[in-house]
C-alpha cells in the first residue's frame, strides 16, 4: 500500500547524546532520554523525525508493558521484559544502504543462536512538498495496528497477520532505526531492529506477567545496556 506526503520540513545535522542518569541516594535508574542531537550520518533526516520515530516505539511498547494494548477480543497481558529501544545510527545507516535491496542481507545479533535483523519496508511517493513526519507516523500506526486484527488476549506469538506489529513489539529488541530513501522504484521508508520474531520455534513476543520485572525498569520498560552488535554488518561494540 502506498502512502502520499505533502510540505517538506527542512533538517539539520546534530551531535549524538543519549544517557542514562543515575540519580538520588539510592541511585535510581532514570529512563533512557529522548536525545535531542544524534550524530546519525544523514543530514537530510532531520532529528526531529528521529525524535518522533524513537518516541513513537516507545511509548507504544510501554501501553503493552503496562497491560493497556486493546487487541481483538479485549487486551494484551502485561509484559515484564519490555525493553526500551535505543536508536543506534549504525543501524540506521545499514537501513539506508539496503533500503532500495528486495532482498538484502541482513546483519545478525549475538544471541544464542544468532539471529537476524528484523527489517519492515513501506513504499511512498516522494516529492518535494512531502510531510515525512506526518506519513511515517500514519505508516508507524498502520504497521502497529496490526494488533487489532487477531486475539492476542491470552496467547502472544508471532504470526503472518501480524509480521509487522510482531517485530515492533518484540520484548528482546534494544536498539533499531528507521530512515527514508528515493529508490528507482520511488520512496521507501524502512525500519530495522536488532532481534526478531518469526512464525517456527522463536515466536513468544515478550514474557508475560508482572509488568516490568526486570532489575532496572523505568515506567514499565526494562532499562539494558546497550551495545552496537551487528555480527555480519560490520560493526561490534
Amino acid at each position: 500500500m502506498e502512502w502520499m506526503c505533502a510540505t517538506l520540513r527542512p533538517s539539520k545535522m546534530y551531535a549524538f547524546s543519549l544517557a542514562v542518569v543515575l540519580l538520588g541516594l539510592f541511585h535510581n535508574i532514570v529512563a533512557l532520554e529522548v536525545p535531542s542531537e544524534f550524530n546519525c550520518k544523514n543530514s537530510l533526516i532531520s532529528d526531529e523525525w528521529r525524535r518522533e520515530v524513537l518516541k513513537f516505539h516507545n511509548d507504544y511498547r510501554r501501553r503493552v508493558a503496562e497491560g493497556k494494548q486493546a487487541t481483538k477480543g479485549g487486551t494484551m497481558p502485561a509484559a515484564k521484559d519490555m525493553n526500551e529501544l535505543t536508536w543506534d545510527c549504525n543501524i540506521e545507516y545499514q537501513a539506508l544502504q539496503q533500503s532500495c535491496d528486495n532482498n538484502p542481507q541482513l546483519p545478525t545479533n549475538t544471541a544464542n543462536p544468532p539471529l537476524p535483523y528484523s527489517r519492515l519496508v513501506a513504499d511512498f511517493k516522494m516529492n518535494s512538498n512531502c510531510n515525512k513526519s506526518s506519513v511515517t507516523t500514519d505508516k508507524l500506526k498502520e504497521w502497529w495496528n496490526e494488533v487489532k486484527t487477531v486475539d492476542l488476549t491470552q496467547t502472544v506469538e508471532y504470526t503472518a497477520d501480524i509480521k509487522n506489529f510482531g517485530q515492533m513489539v518484540n520484548s528482546k529488541v534494544t536498539g533499531f532505526a528507521c530512515t527514508y530513501n528515493k529508490c528507482d522504484s520511488g520512496g521507501k521508508l524502512v525500519c530495522m531492529y536488532d532481534s526478531s520474531r518469526d512464525d517456527t520455534t522463536n515466536k513468544v513476543l515478550y514474557d508475560k506477567g508482572g509488568t516490568c520485572t526486570c532489575q532496572d525498569c523505568v515506567k514499565f520498560l526494562c532499562q539494558p545496556d546497550y551495545k552496537t552488535v551487528m555480527r555480519n554488518g560490520t560493526v561490534m561494540e
